[in-house]
């Protein structure tokens, strides 16, 4: 209960809550990572948007984003498979794929020399 707890704090935090809490990413982002590593699904849902989004003291990391929305997702959260769904659509479309998927990428390239090498023996 004490990590659900952490995880709602963060959020207060993150969206701030008018005339009670501020908006302090930095703080949300210490809740919510203590809340992550405790397994709270929630938690590293909203990593995932606090690295994709960054903002006053928090540096944007896709990769960190990607990793803890794929640890979420592999937990069940529909949102975070949503956003990891969309994203790499999007990015397959626009070019960006290996901004947001760098180990995906390298094994695209390599399947795809093997495939052109193949043709050639």
């Amino acid at each position: 209960m004490q990590y659900l707890s952490r995880t709602l704090i963060g959020l207060m935090y993150y969206k701030g809550v008018h005339g009670v809490v501020s908006k302090y990413i930095k703080k949300a982002t210490e809740h919510f990572l203590i809340s992550a590593s405790k397994g709270r699904t929630p938690a590293m849902q909203l990593l995932g948007q606090v690295f994709e989004r960054g903002g006053e003291g928090v540096e944007v990391d896709l990769r960190r984003s990607i990793e803890y929305r794929n640890a979420a997702a592999l937990r069940g959260h529909a949102s975070a498979l949503h956003w990891l769904a969309t994203q790499y659509c999007t990015s397959l479309r626009d070019g960006t794929f290996e901004a947001y998927f760098p180990d995906d990428a390298a094994k695209e390239r390599q399947m795809r020399t093997r495939y052109r090498l193949s043709l050639y023996l």
